[in-house]
């Protein structure tokens, strides 16, 4: 598989390359006409929660860091956000599970058949809690790969070469 092309800016960072001015300004223009030209928003419920709030701020620092800070990605900005809260908040009530779990003691009980039956409640409830906690990281993997691939694909759509124009053909012919 081919690597995918580096855009414009990278190219001219380098200083070297065999592509000419006029292919390099034709790159520059496909890869502006990708982009919405209107710029990250942030939702109102990610700005409530601060958690979500924090890492919405870290993933716009980013996108503006490789010149996609576009509204085109703040769907995917803000979900990944809301994602990463949601995932924070369930990986606190997993500790606090596995703190309960920790201490209780068989000598707190009367009975020994109470203090399995809630120790073994607190067992499957730490059980679901780390399905749920796999579910979250998976979606947030996928959406990850969504959001570079879409930014990887945008790359791939411009094309490498401008189309060459003969002046000639366009004076006879109108195009």
């Amino acid at each position: 598989m081919a690597r995918p092309a580096k855009p414009a800016k990278v190219i001219q960072m380098e200083k070297r390359s065999h592509r000419t001015k006029q292919e390099l300004a034709a790159r520059n223009k496909a890869e502006k006409s990708v982009l919405s030209s209107s710029k990250l928003k942030e939702r109102p419920e990610v700005a409530a929660d601060p958690v979500a709030h924090r890492e919405y701020r870290r993933l716009k620092k980013l996108f503006k860091a490789i010149d996609k800070d576009d509204d085109l990605y703040g769907d995917a900005a803000n979900t990944m956000a809301m994602i990463t809260s949601e995932l924070t908040a369930l990986e606190e009530q997993q500790r606090n599970l596995s703190e309960r779990m920790e201490e209780i003691s068989p000598d707190d009980f009367e009975d020994k058949g109470e203090y399995w039956k809630t120790y073994t409640s607190l067992q499957d409830q730490y059980s679901r809690m780390e399905g749920r906690i796999d579910r979250k990281r998976k979606l947030r993997l996928q959406l990850e790969k969504e959001c570079c691939m879409t930014i990887a694909a945008a790359l791939r759509a411009i094309p490498k070469q401008p189309k060459e124009t003969n002046p000639l053909r366009e004076a006879l012919y109108g195009s």
